[in-house]
C-alpha cells in the first residue's frame, strides 16, 4: 500500500563528528488518508508532523500530484497530461511551521473540489520538508509525505479482477515465490486483501501468507507473496484467495518443487546410481545365462 514516503540524507562523517553528529528527523501521521469529496465541495483535514531527532528546524508544506507507473507501482510526483492535477485543490493556511525536538504540530489543509470535476478517483500528496540544518554532523530523513485518495461521487466505475496467477512450477532457491497481478478496469481506487496458502503432500499447512494493497484505476498491479522461510526442498501445492470490491476470488490451484543447486545434484546422482546398477544388473544376469 503506498504509504509513508521519506526521502534520508545521509552524510558521510569522521570519527569525531559522529561523536558530536545531531540528527535531524520528520514523520507523519497517518500514513495515508481516504475520503469521499462531492464536485463544489470544500473538505477541511490535517495531518500531525512530528520531530523525533534532537534539533530544532523549520518545515515547509506543500501538495503534488501522485500517480503509479507499471506493475510495480513505481511512485510519481509530477503532473501528467493524462490525469487531473488534484494536488491545485489544497491550500495550506500556514505553509511554514517550526519543531523542536520531541514536538508535534498539525498541519491543517482545505480540498477545494472543481464544481464541474467528473466522479472517480483523483489522487495527491501533502509534502513535509525540513529546512536543512547548517553546519557537520547532521543526519537523518528531511521530507515526509502523506498520500490523499480522493473519490469524487458522480459517474463512479468500480471493476476489477485477477489478471493471472503465477507460482513457477521449479523454484531453485528460497524464498517460495507466487505472483498475483490485479487489474482495475474502473475509474476509482479500491482496496485488495491477497491471501496464499502453502501446503505440503500430506495436506499440512506450511505456509499462509498474506497482504493488503490498493488498487490504482485503469492500472495492472503486481502483488508478490513470498514464503522466506521455504526449505530448499520439496513439493508444495499453492491455493489462495483474494478480496476487492465486496467479492472474494479463489485463486487456481498451483504446484511447485523446490529444489535448489545441491538437492538436484544429488537426485541426480541417485538416478545415475539406480541407472548404472540396473544396467550392470541386467548385463550379469546376461552372462550368466551365456554361461
Amino acid at each position: 500500500m503506498p504509504a509513508l514516503l521519506g526521502v534520508s540524507v545521509c552524510l558521510g562523517l569522521s570519527g569525531s563528528a559522529l561523536a558530536a553528529e545531531t540528527v535531524q528527523g520528520i514523520t507523519a501521521s497517518p500514513y495515508m488518508q481516504s475520503f469521499s469529496l462531492a464536485p463544489g465541495s470544500n473538505y477541511s483535514g490535517s495531518v500531525d508532523i512530528s520531530n523525533p531527532g534532537n534539533n530544532e528546524y523549520d518545515f515547509s508544506v506543500s501538495a503534488t500530484p501522485y500517480s503509479v507507473t507499471g506493475e510495480d507501482y513505481e511512485q510519481q510526483f509530477t503532473a501528467r497530461p493524462d490525469l487531473v492535477d488534484a494536488s491545485k485543490w489544497f491550500t495550506f493556511p500556514v505553509a511554514k511551521y517550526h519543531l523542536k525536538p520531541a514536538q508535534h504540530v498539525p498541519v491543517q489543509f482545505t480540498v477545494h473540489v472543481p464544481s464541474d470535476i467528473a466522479g472517480g478517483g483523483y489522487y495527491a500528496v501533502v509534502f513535509a520538508q525540513a529546512d536543512a540544518l547548517p553546519g557537520p554532523g547532521v543526519r537523518g530523513q528531511k521530507r515526509v509525505g502523506v498520500v490523499t485518495y480522493m473519490t469524487v461521487s458522480g459517474d463512479v466505475h468500480k471493476t476489477g479482477r485477477v489478471a493471472s496467477f503465477n507460482v513457477p512450477f521449479i523454484q531453485t532457491q528460497p524464498p517460495l515465490h507466487t505472483e498475483i497481478r490485479l487489474q482495475n478496469g474502473g475509474n476509482v481506487h479500491f482496496d485488495s486483501t491477497e491471501s496464499v496458502q502453502v501446503q505440503d503432500l500430506f495436506g499440512n499447512v506450511k505456509a499462509q501468507l498474506e497482504a493488503q494493497h490498493i488498487i490504482m484505476p485503469k492500472s495492472i498491479r503486481r502483488v508478490t507473496l513470498d514464503w522466506d522461510k521455504s526449505p530448499s526442498f520439496g513439493l508444495y501445492r499453492v491455493t489462495g484467495t483474494v478480496k476487492y470490491l465486496d467479492h472474494t476470488e479463489k485463486l487456481p490451484t498451483r504446484w511447485t518443487l523446490m529444489l535448489s543447486a545441491n538437492a538436484f545434484l544429488i537426485i541426480a546422482g541417485v538416478l545415475v546410481a539406480m541407472g548404472l546398477f540396473a544396467f550392470l544388473t541386467r548385463r550379469g544376469r546376461g552372462n550368466v545365462r551365456r554361461g
